[in-house]
């Protein structure tokens, strides 16, 4: 649940009720940190999955290898870069 205090902090009103609905059934995975990505190792601030804006929405590009619980949750909050290591 702690990943998830971001939705519930900085979310939308949807995305607070989604995240709490999700909670109630069976819980939430984590797909944040760098040992997710099989090339990036333990330092998040060189992940390579990307997230690149289409109108309203993202298009993500990268792999990720192990996300914790993911077979036990019903969300998953998901980590991407939206601009290149080294810009902004």
């Amino acid at each position: 649940m702690y990943v998830m205090n971001v939705l519930v902090r900085h979310g939308s009103e949807r995305q607070r009720r989604r995240v709490s609905a999700a909670n109630r059934r069976r819980g939430s995975a984590p797909a944040i940190d760098g040992s997710d990505e099989p090339t990036t190792g333990t330092d998040t601030t060189q992940l390579k999955t990307t997230a690149v804006r289409r109108g309203d929405r993202y298009l993500i590009n990268g792999q990720k290898v192990w996300i914790s619980r993911v077979q036990h949750s019903d969300l998953m909050l998901l980590l991407a870069r939206t601009t290149p290591i080294g810009e902004g």
